[in-house]
């Protein structure tokens, strides 16, 4: 269900910027984060559709390697979303890795929703690592799988 529910928060993207909330744990905001048809929070996730993300960002060191992780809390029970393609470097527009110090970088990803998934409420976490483990950029965002 979790994994349902992630997929389909990666797989938005859209021109349109999405509201987000910064991670108050560490990682810089993103500079915009557009998840496809979701404008505001809490986004809604329809099972059987495909979720896309882009997320623009820049990094403040010199980057050599990108690792995305998504993590999924619904009613309290917080597990990680296991990524097809966890290597964010090979989802990067327009750039590709390594990244220089100050330069600006977008992340897209697509994620196929389930079709069986139930209805419920998601706070998404999102965050890329660099080759030393450090968050290079991290977000939450409000769901609700519809």
């Amino acid at each position: 269900m979790l994994r349902i529910i992630l997929v389909t928060f990666l797989l938005a993207s859209s021109a349109i910027a999405t509201t987000f909330d910064s991670c108050t744990d560490g990682g810089a905001a993103p500079t915009a984060v557009a998840v496809a048809g979701c404008a505001e929070q809490p986004c809604d996730f329809a099972p059987g559709t495909k979720v896309v993300v882009d997320v623009d960002f820049t990094v403040d060191e010199d980057v050599s390697a990108l690792a995305a992780h998504v993590f999924a809390t619904v009613q309290g029970l917080t597990i990680e979303y296991t990524l097809d393609n966890p290597n964010a470097c090979e989802l990067l527009q327009d750039s590709t890795c390594p990244l220089d110090d100050g330069e600006a970088a977008t992340y897209h990803l697509e994620v196929e929703i389930p079709d069986i998934t139930l209805k419920s409420e998601v706070l998404l976490k999102f965050y890329l690592e660099d080759q030393s483990s450090e968050r290079v950029t991290c977000f939450q965002l409000d769901g609700q799988v519809v």
